[in-house]
């Protein structure tokens, strides 16, 4: 197999580093991902299709575990209906892309671009370029067979969907791009920005730059206080030069709030939200003014020497990882997940990479918990059975499987729900308080699904409700997808009906098999007790 190309680079520290250059090639099913997103966010879907080169730049660059990576889209095929969306067309064909009509061929409007796709699919696999990686771009689970043969041809397999997709469809990916991501891409607009009140934890130092299956990497890395990289330098800085102005002497001192005050800013800083604030006045600073001003001469007391600053202490580098290997396939593996993992599979993945990372009950910490929080303590974990580990910077407890039913027994058939499914395991009363936040906010505020997924997320968990921005997401996708239009200020009611609609018919996608009883049950607890039968 062709080695992956590298170029070298150097880092700030001096030290060479290598970028990765995935050759890649894109198949979009440009009808469903419309669609799709059309439902969920009228406006992403509009910037989908009318300026594909903007997202797929930002998909050309990013970052992984294992370091900074660029995508060659080689091959950018597009499949599209023209009797219905051909003032696409030309929009697609600008960024690059062989646009391949895909007219309706039957009665019922189905078009052909599902096996114009999988066949150019193949040659791809066939083709004397060996691509890296095969990206598909929908949500079709009619997808899972070739996915499945790309993976098995030893391809790296992205898919980017822009509505519900199949958990085996999902599984054969090494990269999944959810709809809210979508979402976010297409727009260049967060979609998990916290106010101050939600803020979550800062992030550790150490954490890897990263993007949802490689994204483009922004200009400035957004802080969980909401500054930017740019600006948090920009404080340290400041910071600095404080630090510096200690160890002035006097003359230095006055001279430079002299010159300040001339400029009427004189020891103006600046808080991380970018505001100025008002100096502090020094005694040396307020003598210099009455001399300047002629009220009274600089008296030698009045003159202030600051205190010189104790060089700082040294501190011991920090300690090598114990295996550099194990924890470098534990962070692919948590980072690339569409969801929190099982304590045991991050585990397993974390032996298959290095074998000897257990012995000694994992190097002396006293188990694969504690190894975990000693040498990868920029992702989250739970040690709640059966155990989760997650990505920190995207998700939390609340997002955890069952993370709200943990003081209720669920059914075997919520449990069964939730995991073919991926239904949030909300307890009934949970989702009760979830929906009736959610009509509530609708029927107060314009719907735009960012904005309305972070009220409700923050009424909710001020409310003493254990609910998390992903589920938040997924309560209001499968109402949208459910046909339910959110601008019109449905009823509770309305919202759990649609709601439980949508989980019903995830469940028969499923193929799972569900007695009017079980149908019945399904709406009673996803629906929050709302549903009037």
């Amino acid at each position: 197999m062709m080695a992956h190309v590298t170029s070298p680079s150097t880092s700030p520290s001096g030290a060479t580093e290598t970028t990765r250059h995935l050759r890649a090639a894109m198949f979009v099913d440009f009808d469903n991902v419309y669609i799709g997103l059309r439902r969920l966010d009228p406006a992403a879907a509009e910037a989908f299709a009318s300026d594909p080169g903007h997202w797929l730049s930002e998909l050309e660059t990013g970052s992984d575990a294992d370091g900074d990576f660029t995508r060659r889209f080689l091959v950018r095929s597009c499949y599209l209906n023209p009797s219905v969306f051909s003032q696409f067309r030309p929009n697609f064909t600008r960024a690059g892309f062989q646009v391949v009509d895909c007219p309706s061929l039957t009665q019922q409007g189905k078009s052909s671009a599902d096996i114009n796709l999988v066949l150019d699919a193949v040659d791809a696999l066939a083709a004397q370029t060996r691509y890296e990686e095969i990206v598909i771009v929908s949500a079709d689970a009619d997808f899972t067979p070739l996915a499945q043969r790309c993976r098995a041809d030893d391809r790296r397999v992205t898919i980017i969907t822009a509505s519900p997709a199949a958990s085996a469809y999902r599984a054969v990916a090494d990269t999944v791009i959810t709809a809210d991501d979508l979402a976010e891409l297409v727009t260049g607009a967060s979609t998990d920005g916290d106010d101050e009140h939600h803020a979550p934890a800062p992030a550790p130092a150490q954490a890897p730059s990263r993007s949802r299956g490689g994204r483009g990497r922004r200009s400035g890395t957004t802080t969980s206080a909401g500054t930017s990289a740019a600006g948090a330098t920009g404080a340290s800085a400041g910071t600095a030069a404080a630090e510096t102005g200690d160890v002035l002497d006097a003359t230095e001192t006055l001279e430079a709030t002299e010159a300040a005050e001339a400029s009427g800013t004189a020891g103006a800083t600046t808080t991380p939200s970018g505001t100025a604030s008002k100096p502090k006045t020094s005694r040396a600073s307020g003598s210099r003014s009455r001399k300047a001003s002629g009220t009274g001469p600089l008296e030698p007391s009045e003159i202030v020497v600051p205190e010189r600053a104790a060089p700082p202490k040294a501190t011991a580098p920090p300690a090598a990882p114990l295996s550099p290997v194990a924890r470098r396939a534990v962070l692919k593996r948590v980072l690339s997940a569409d969801r929190p993992l099982t304590l045991g599979s991050v585990a397993q993945a974390a032996q298959k990479a290095d074998p000897s990372v257990a012995d000694d009950s994992w190097g002396g910490t006293g188990g694969f918990a504690a190894w975990l929080a000693q040498e990868v303590p920029e992702v989250g974990a739970s040690s709640r059975p059966p155990g989760h580990v997650w990505d920190a910077k995207r998700f939390g407890e609340a997002d955890l499987p069952g993370a709200a039913v943990a003081d209720t027994d669920p059914s075997a058939l919520q449990r069964q729900v939730i995991n073919v499914t991926d239904v949030p395991g909300l307890s009934a009363e949970n989702y009760r308080a979830l929906l009736t936040t959610l009509a509530d906010d609708v029927a107060a505020h314009p719907f735009e699904r960012a904005a309305t997924s972070r009220r409700v997320r923050n009424a909710c968990q001020d409310a003493g409700v254990p609910v998390g921005r992903s589920t938040v997401n997924f309560v209001i996708s499968g109402i949208l997808y459910g046909g339910t239009e959110l601008g019109d200020s449905p009823s509770a009611a309305d919202l759990a009906a649609a709601f439980a609609d949508n989980v019903v018919g995830l469940c028969r996608g499923a193929r799972m098999e569900l007695t009017p009883g079980d149908v019945a049950a399904l709406r009673a607890w996803v629906g929050g007790g709302l549903i009037e039968d």
